[in-house]
């Protein structure tokens, strides 16, 4: 499962954000701060500028009514932060022999996958940062689906403990804290790297390591997204679970068999052949062959 928190080029994912027009009500903070970062760094806008293009596009799509009074300070505050820190990239995260070698050391599988996602997540911080302080920060509740641990919260909060006594975390830090510090990342740059972490890995962290420690055997890539993914026992899979879902055809373009015109129907439309124009000159026709049978048929009667 993907940590959300996870981006290795800003840039791309602000020009996607901002140029998609998303608008999240329920995250209405986001969204303004995503777009007073994308205003500063992509398109350059002085402070003012960059003021009246939020304001513009929270109060003109917004369906609650929100307007400048309600969120200004907010607006202000967020162009103000968002030039405090430059556009994240990372280039490359890797995983060394030692790191992988402490983890296999834990001989427990749960303990390992855990010790894994911290690794991943600190070594990222630590990339995006530009701080070697080996940080995590993260709540209980998505380590462990990160690691996908089947266990009940308090259960984990107990096995999560045992991380303390080896090594894997720096006693400093509480359990129950949302910064936890990873006590065995490695610096040393003799120290021979094993792999290379992608953004794309960080959907699946469990599944990487368990397709290093099983020299892939059992996994696969997605497709379609390249996805890590885990394989069948029975039938090979072709896509992860998001990829594999049905989409069903929204819309489709039909050919009218009348004028050869091309149209669009809903995709469950299996009843229509012909364009608008064509179905009412059909429809015309019809009622017109309708009313002469009609006539006619009132016209023998009359006769007879």
């Amino acid at each position: 499962m993907k940590f959300k928190g996870v981006c290795f080029d800003e840039r791309r994912d602000l020009i996607s954000y901002v140029e998609s027009g998303i608008m999240e009500e329920d995250h209405i903070g986001r969204t303004i701060y995503k777009r007073a970062r994308y205003n500063y760094f992509i398109k350059n806008l002085t402070d003012k500028k960059n003021y009246n293009d939020i304001i513009d596009f929270i109060t003109s799509n917004s369906t609650t009514g929100l307007t400048d009074f309600d969120i200004y300070e907010f607006v202000n505050k967020a162009i103000n932060s968002a030039k405090k820190v430059g556009l994240k990239r990372v280039d490359h995260i890797y995983i060394t022999k030692s790191e992988l070698d402490f983890i296999k050391k834990l001989d427990d599988i749960k303990l390992e996958k855990i010790a894994f996602v911290l690794l991943a997540l600190a070594k990222y911080h630590n990339e995006v940062s530009g701080e070697d302080n080996n940080m995590v920060y993260l709540k209980l509740s998505e380590v462990k689906n990160m690691a996908r641990i089947n266990m009940n919260r308090v259960d984990f909060e107990y096995f999560y403990a045992n991380l303390y006594d080896k090594g894997v975390l720096q006693r400093n830090t509480s359990p129950v804290s949302t910064i936890q510090i990873v006590d065995f990342v490695s610096n040393n740059e003799d120290d021979k790297p094993v792999f290379e972490l992608k953004e794309i890995d960080y959907l699946e962290l469990a599944y990487v390591y368990l397709s290093w420690k099983n020299d892939g055997k059992g996994y696969d890539r997605c497709e379609k997204c390249n996805r890590l993914m885990r394989q069948g026992k029975t039938r090979p899979k072709k896509y992860c679970e998001e990829c594999a879902k049905y989409e069903p055809i929204i819309k489709k373009n039909v050919v009218c068999i009348d004028c050869g015109v091309e149209f669009e129907v809903d995709g469950s439309n299996k009843r229509t052949y012909r364009c608008d124009e064509c179905q009412h000159r059909k429809q015309l026709e019809y009622q017109r062959a309708s009313m002469e049978k009609s006539r006619k048929k009132n016209t023998w009667s009359f006769i007879f």
